[in-house]
């Protein structure tokens, strides 16, 4: 049988769950499993990924055979059936064949069969072929929404995981360790691109604004090159500090005070030296900073942060963390750039005080607008409770009126 298998699993489901379907075909093909944790009976063909899963959107041959022909084919040639249950699918005449005809060719081998739910209540969703003791006894992977209160995605990623350690045979935690830290990549190598991108047509423009120049001493060209590089520049820095870490803080405890601190200037994109003398003023004032573990969504490595802690008599009842927004010391490279590199002349009238001012301001404006929008599942409406500041002074003040409001 192994030798006819040409699919790690097949993908079955009712078309009204297309959208799971799509996200669950698109993950599962894009997990980097480790292969030495793997044994060979569970490996996929693919040495890196969990490839190929059939879905009949991407998969079935357009041939002169019919429909129904290629899909029992590609039934049969397939390790694995991944069913998502849900009150559609039980109901679907498709579903239902797929699963006997699977079940036909693979020595009625239920343990290849693998649920994946979409609805809480079990009993409901199974197919009638499911719908027994061996199934209802499993720890079934679920892509279920818990509560109204979170986004569906971080489920749906729950399930995921939970199905790749039922296909590779792995611990769930294993899985999940491995599922973010591929997460945390993809993410890093977006912001890079994105940043490089940036970069690219900055520096694109700049040259193009620099020929118009020569031509015909344009100022609105200068201009547009101004608004193009706002665009575009910290904002793929404020994606990346509020979607994989602010986020976290704020959900883990929306009554927390959180205080970020920006640099006031350029030399303060020396990010160890802010963090010491901000951290001397707190002894001085009677706090210290402790790193407090933020618990997050299950099946993700938790994210540190500062917590304000009180050394002696100091009353502070309320949560306060403190955080030095880390990813803005990437303002030194690209001031650097500008005012040592081939365009300088082009900044001759703007300081790396003023430049780095600048980006402080923008990327606090941009953090708060995309909060605002709301398009990153924060939950956080009580907008007094997120303050930045950019000097000793001003974090005092802050402290202050935190410490007199209780």
């Amino acid at each position: 049988m192994e030798s006819n298998i040409n699919y790690y699993a097949f993908l079955s489901y009712s078309r009204k769950d297309i959208d799971a379907a799509r996200f669950l075909q698109h993950s599962l093909e894009h997990f980097r499993y480790e292969r030495k944790l793997v044994t060979p009976e569970n490996c996929p063909k693919d040495k890196k990924y969990l490839r190929p899963i059939f879905w009949d959107k991407t998969d079935l041959n357009v041939t002169k055979h019919n429909f129904s022909n290629d899909l029992k084919q590609s039934l049969q040639q397939s390790k694995y059936l991944i069913v998502l249950c849900s009150k559609n699918a039980v109901v679907s005449e498709y579903v239902t064949e797929e699963i006997n005809y699977f079940l036909e060719t693979h020595n009625n081998d239920t343990s290849l069969v693998i649920p994946v739910l979409l609805d809480n209540n079990v009993k409901d969703v199974l197919p009638t072929q499911l719908n027994t003791s061996e199934f209802w006894s499993r720890n079934l992977p679920s892509m279920t929404n818990e509560t109204d209160e979170m986004f569906n995605k971080v489920y749906w990623e729950n399930g995921v995981q939970q199905c790749i350690s039922y296909l590779l045979d792995i611990p769930f935690p294993v899985i999940a360790r491995r599922f973010q830290k591929e997460k945390s990549r993809a993410i890093k190598i977006t912001l890079g691109w994105t940043i490089a991108i940036a970069v690219l047509l900055a520096v694109s423009t700049l040259f193009a604004v620099r020929a118009m120049q020569k031509a015909e001493e344009s100022e609105k060209t200068a201009q547009d090159l101004a608004n193009f590089e706002e665009s575009v520049f910290p904002q793929s820095l404020v994606y990346g500090f509020v979607d994989n870490f602010l986020i976290y803080v704020l959900r883990a405890k929306p009554e927390a005070n959180v205080i970020l601190i920006l640099p006031k200037d350029y030399g303060e994109l020396e990010h160890f030296d802010r963090i010491e003398n901000y951290k001397k003023f707190l002894t001085q004032k009677g706090f210290e900073l402790l790193e407090e573990e933020i618990p997050v969504t299950v099946g993700q490595r938790s994210r540190k942060a500062f917590k304000l802690q009180p050394i002696n008599n100091v009353v502070l009842e309320d949560i306060v963390f403190i955080d030095f927004v880390t990813t803005v010391t990437a303002f030194k490279g690209v001031i650097d750039y500008k005012k040592k590199g081939n365009g300088a002349k082009f900044y001759q009238d703007i300081t790396e005080n003023e430049m780095a001012i600048k980006y402080s301001q923008r990327f606090e404006k941009q953090v708060r607008d995309y909060i605002e929008e709301g398009t990153n599942d924060l939950v956080f409406s009580q907008k007094e409770q997120l303050k930045f500041v950019r000097t000793i002074e001003e974090l005092n003040k802050e402290l202050d009126f935190i410490i007199k409001q209780q």
